[in-house]
């Protein structure tokens, strides 16, 4: 089976490129020039024509631009193709018609594009320079690619681009609006994330996994967060609302207010090699949030101190304590971790433990013991230091921060630490 599903793709690659092949050579004395993934060719004409032409195109400020409502669909969907043809130095002048086709693997489900600019059929606004046309894949098709040609003409000058159109069986797709809003996980008065809510209808029971991209309202990316959970959870058949978290510190650090856009959405199904079955552009706008409504990262550490403890007195250290002052924590116990190491980079020790932080400081006690066993002297360094507020919850919390080499001890020999013997 598998042998031949490979063959038919290469089949359907393969008329595919000779179409492709057909098309370009249908002006065969035109000179070709490529750039920015576009075509760009002269009209038709004789060969001393056409190198005039070509001499005219080699300094021409003529761009085409072509762009896809979606780039998978499934069979029996419209996809919106828009193109413009633009002067990128200055106001473009004269007339401009642009036409397309589709082609697929075979002949008889190839059409001609009709494309528009007078706000009708699709086209969002007349007179505007977008031309828009709408093409609808077959129901049964069973073709899963289809090209779209697409060319611009303005007076003597030709330019051609072409997209692939993916479709995709129906076994997965968006279904109905997107909704948002925000959590405050911890009840400190900051919103801990950003969730959407994206409702996915599937045909057959089986997993789904969805990324969005969001974007400020300047249209500056922020972040575009995969839903790995979703992945693990058997879904289906029927709509599933599948929620996308958006890390509140992230969108503090960001600093802009909203309202925030999904500007992309994509669905992919798992089982499918990660395939792309679904997708939406401008997927949906949230409320006009402000950055500093959500959780910023309240930990910051200043100086420190470090000192041995020698309880007995015998002049062999139990262990070594380093005191990290601490500003910014609420309220409420956190639960940490701090890795020491030496200068170089070598682990000597680990400690875990759990305190309030809103008092100012953090004291983390060493084991002497572990520092000689590990056979490296000092300088140590607080190479890595973990903490989370416990009272947070969900899986996005906006408490748990990771700090790096925040302090360096004295010089110390390991004579100074104790043995397990002792």
């Amino acid at each position: 089976m598998k042998a031949h599903q490979t063959h038919t793709l290469k089949t359907i690659s393969h008329v595919i490129a000779i179409g492709v092949l057909c098309w370009l050579t249908l002006f065969t004395d035109a000179t070709k020039v490529i750039h920015a993934q576009t075509y760009r060719l002269p009209v038709k004409s004789d060969s001393t024509a056409a190198k005039a032409l070509y001499d005219i195109y080699a300094q021409s400020n003529l761009r085409l631009y072509v762009s896809a409502s979606r780039t998978t669909i499934h069979p029996g969907e419209m996809v919106t193709i828009t193109a413009a043809l633009l002067n990128i130095t200055t106001t473009l002048t004269g007339n401009v018609i642009i036409s397309g086709s589709i082609q697929a693997a075979h002949p008889r489900f190839n059409q001609r594009l009709v494309f528009n600019d007078a706000g009708v059929n699709g086209d969002a606004k007349a007179k505007d320079g977008l031309f828009t046309a709408q093409f609808t894949t077959p129901a049964n098709t069973t073709f899963p690619d289809y090209a779209v040609f697409i060319e611009a003409r303005q007076g003597k000058t030709q330019l051609r681009d072409m997209l692939n159109i993916g479709v995709v069986p129906d076994t997965l797709h968006f279904e109905g609006p997107i909704t948002s809003g925000v959590y405050d996980d911890d009840g400190d008065g900051l919103y801990n994330s950003l969730v959407i809510t994206v409702p996915v209808s599937m045909t057959k029971r089986g997993r789904a996994g969805v990324q969005a991209f969001l974007f400020d309202a300047a249209g500056k990316y922020i972040e575009s967060p995969y839903n790995l959970e979703t992945l693990d959870a058997q879904l289906g058949p029927g709509t599933v609302p599948v929620r996308i978290y958006f890390n509140g510190q992230n969108i503090r650090k960001h600093g802009a207010d909203g309202p925030y856009t999904i500007q992309l959405i994509i669905l992919t199904d798992p089982s499918v090699s990660m395939l792309e079955v679904d997708s939406m552009r401008n997927a949906h706008t949230t409320a006009a949030y402000r950055h500093t409504q959500f959780e910023d990262s309240p930990l910051v550490f200043g100086a420190g101190s470090d000192a041995l403890v020698d309880a007995n007195k015998d002049g062999i250290a139990e262990a070594l304590v380093i005191t990290l002052s601490v500003a910014g924590a609420n309220p409420g116990i956190y639960r940490w971790s701090a890795d020491l190491m030496t200068i170089t980079g070598t682990h000597v020790a680990a400690i875990f433990g759990q305190s309030a932080l809103d008092a100012g400081t953090v004291t983390l006690r060493f084991d002497g013991t572990q520092i000689r066993t590990s056979g490296m002297p000092g300088p140590y360094v607080v190479a890595s230091f973990n903490v989370s507020q416990i009272k947070g919850i969900g899986s996005v919390n906006a408490k748990e921060q990771d700090f790096w080499d925040l302090y360096r001890t004295h010089v110390y020999s390991l004579a100074q630490f104790q043995t397990r013997s002792q």
